[in-house]
């Protein structure tokens, strides 16, 4: 499959118009899912971590004052 879109993209680009909203429709369940059973179970907890960490410091970073000093738990 891969293989021949890649063929036909190469040769014939409007192919490209067909295959970019399944590559769009597809990349999000990828992230959530396919990327982490991939992962050896120390970079698979280091992901996890990582991503939870993310949502914390955007919440943290939305809801401070600016010009503020903030202090840090870690």
């Amino acid at each position: 499959g891969l293989i021949l879109t890649t063929v036909l993209t190469v040769f014939f680009p409007p192919t490209l118009v067909l295959v970019a909203p399944i590559v769009a429709w597809s990349w999000f369940p990828a992230q959530e899912s396919w990327l982490p059973s991939g992962l050896t179970p120390a970079a698979r907890q280091a992901y996890r971590r990582t991503i939870r960490q993310a949502e914390i410091i955007k919440s943290r970073a939305d809801s401070r004052i600016r010009g503020k000093l903030v202090d840090s738990e870690e």
